[in-house]
Parts: C-alpha cells; structure tokens; sequence
C-alpha cells in the first residue's frame, strides 16, 4: 500500500482499528460497517477520544477497546435503556461492554444506530 493511498484513502478510525489483534479488529470492522451502512455518507472522526460515527453533524456511535471489553458508545444516556436486548450484557449509564466471545448481535448493534439517529433527529 502506497503512501499516497494511505493519505487519500485511510481514515482515523483505520488507524485506530490497524493497532489491535486480528479477532479485535474484525470486531471493530463489524461495528463500523454496520454504522455505515446505515448511516451513508457518514463522516468518521475521533471523538472523546475514541473513534465515532458522525451522520449530519451528530455523533450517533463510537467504540474503544478497552483492557477486558470493547465500549460501543451511543452518545446519549438514555439510549441504552431503551434497547432491549442488553440484559445479558455489561452496561453502564452511556455505554455497552462487549466481549469477543459475546459479541453484540448486528440487530441490536442496528438498533442503537436507529435510536440514536431517532433521538438526534436525523
């Protein structure tokens, strides 16, 4: 991969995800496509300091591997005790804690896109 390919072409979150181990990584790549292909055109930026999914200016999901989980984020404290489904998951008032042995199911992943995108108005 070139150099210019890199600079035109690789994104924050590229970088972010390309430091972690194989199974971390396509973990990270599953989260994201899932955001982007419900949120087209979205913009991919570093927010709070973890890697996010912004759709028409509003942050709608961020991610960071932590040291035993990785934290799926979706910017508002309301939302995760809305979706149902997590009960068997760690949670925390603004976050979701995934482990690579029980990762989110892409539904409920699609589902905190759309409440988010639904509470942010877009």
């Amino acid at each position: 991969m070139s150099i210019l390919w890199h600079y035109f072409f690789m994104s924050v979150i590229d970088d972010y995800i390309k430091q972690f181990e194989p199974a971390v990584r396509n973990d990270l790549e599953r989260i994201r496509s899932i955001a982007e292909r419900l949120l087209p055109g979205c913009e991919e930026t570093i927010s709070y300091g973890m890697p996010t999914i912004k759709y028409k200016g509003k942050s709608i999901i961020g991610f960071y591997v932590h040291t035993n989980h990785i934290g799926i984020y979706p910017f508002s404290g309301s939302i995760v005790s809305k979706i149902k489904g997590l009960e068997n998951y760690s949670t925390t008032k603004s976050a979701i804690h995934e482990t690579l042995d029980r990762p989110l199911p892409d539904a409920l992943i699609e589902q905190i896109v759309h409440e988010r995108m639904k509470q942010a108005g877009v």
